[in-house]
This record gives C-alpha cells, sequence and structure tokens, in this order.
C-alpha cells in the first residue's frame, strides 16, 4: 500500500469511526480501498457466552443448565428483534431497507 493509499485510507476511517486511528496498520493492509468501516461500541453477545458457558463447564447443575438455556433463547429473540427493527421487508423481489 502506497503512502497515498494510507493516507485515503485514514481519511475515510476518520470520518466513519469516532477515532480512526482504532483501526491500526496492519488490519487497514488487509482491507480493499473502498472498504466503509464502521466502529461501534462494543457490546457484548451474551447469546454466545452463554453458549460457550453450556459447552465448556461441566459441572453445571439442572437447574443452572435450564436457566442458562433460557438466557441464551431470550438472548437470540432480543437480539434478532433489535436487527429486524433497523431493517423494513421490501415488496417482493427488491432487497432489504434499512430504516
Amino acid at each position: 500500500m502506497s503512502s497515498k493509499d494510507d493516507d485515503d485510507l485514514t481519511r475515510v476511517l476518520d470520518g466513519w469511526t469516532p477515532d480512526g486511528a482504532r483501526i491500526g496498520a496492519t488490519q487497514r493492509q488487509d482491507l480493499p480501498p473502498d472498504a466503509e468501516i464502521r466502529v461501534g461500541e462494543p457490546e457484548i453477545d451474551w447469546a454466545l457466552a452463554g453458549e460457550a458457558v453450556l459447552l465448556h463447564e461441566p459441572g453445571l447443575r439442572d437447574f443452572q443448565l435450564k436457566e442458562l438455556r433460557a438466557l441464551v433463547e431470550a438472548e437470540k429473540l432480543a437480539n434478532c428483534d433489535r436487527l429486524n427493527a433497523a431493517y423494513k421487508l421490501p415488496a417482493s423481489g427488491q432487497p432489504i431497507e434499512r430504516i
């Protein structure tokens, strides 16, 4: 990547992120020049964390398993609802639109 390309990418990153410096040079070199990058606040995926615990913690008791499975399912549904609320279904054959 040339110095000019790096400067152009930095300008793009600065426009898309609160702090363009969050994305290091090693990460930027692997991106296509027209990549749109949006860095948001980190969010914990509680469904994924719960599934990891279910898979890797053999000592859970029955009531813990039951409640953790309920949490995982509730978090998955909440994630789907949150994502679906941001988009609207178009007429048949048209692309999905972001609200």
